[in-house]
């Protein structure tokens, strides 16, 4: 595979992280202070190569490591310096193995599964500030590993959101019936930085 990354990156815990394509306001400055403060407790953060958000944690001086897409609008905002996952030939890789035909329908799943497989798995923790479409196809898949992959082993892991709208995580919670007592999974506003840091770390 091209642009193979240096596993050393991977010796350091990893939060991972998804958020708005192009943070501004408020989600910019959570999103730098969340960077910042990672950087300074020896963390990094593996998250998806969706532009300004990718540019805001890069300049932080977090440890980053991208999962490249094959979205053309990222322009000067993607990722410029971290080390990154191309899983195109991954994908090409399992369509010649099933013989090529109908298969090559399914590059762009098969490459976008492989990635998150590899985002997630090496992983200890995953903040998700507030999104739609791109964020939940995400967050629904962690959620539901938690529970029944990690989960059934023992070993929850924390997942945070931040700056989500009240109402839709209570939508969230009662889709997966998880309560306010629930200690692997915690939201919080924008300005709870901190506390957020503390949950993901701990």
């Amino acid at each position: 595979m091209a642009n193979l990354i240096d596993q050393q990156i991977y010796e350091i815990p990893l939060v991972f992280l998804q958020g708005d394509r192009d943070p501004e306001g408020p989600a910019k400055e959570a999103a730098t202070k969340l960077g910042n403060l990672l950087n300074k407790e020896g963390w990094g953060v593996s998250l998806g190569a969706y532009g300004g958000f990718v540019k805001v944690l890069e300049d932080t001086g977090v440890a980053c490591i991208c999962h490249e897409t094959e979205i053309k609008d990222h322009g000067d905002v993607k990722f410029k310096t971290s080390p990154y996952i191309n899983f195109g030939p991954t994908a090409d890789a399992v369509i010649t193995t099933l013989g090529g035909g109908v298969f090559e329908k399914c590059k762009k799943m098969t490459s976008w599964s492989n990635r998150l497989a590899i985002w997630a798995s090496l992983s200890k923790s995953y903040c998700f500030f507030a999104g739609r479409e791109g964020t939940l196809a995400h967050l629904i898949p962690i959620l539901t590993y938690n529970v029944k992959g990690w989960g059934k082993e023992g070993n929850f892991r924390n997942i945070a959101l931040l700056g989500w709208e009240i109402e839709t995580v209570a939508l969230i919670m009662k889709l997966y019936g998880l309560h306010k007592d629930t200690t692997w999974f915690q939201f919080f506003g924008l300005h709870q930085v901190d506390d957020a840091i503390n949950f993901l770390i701990s």
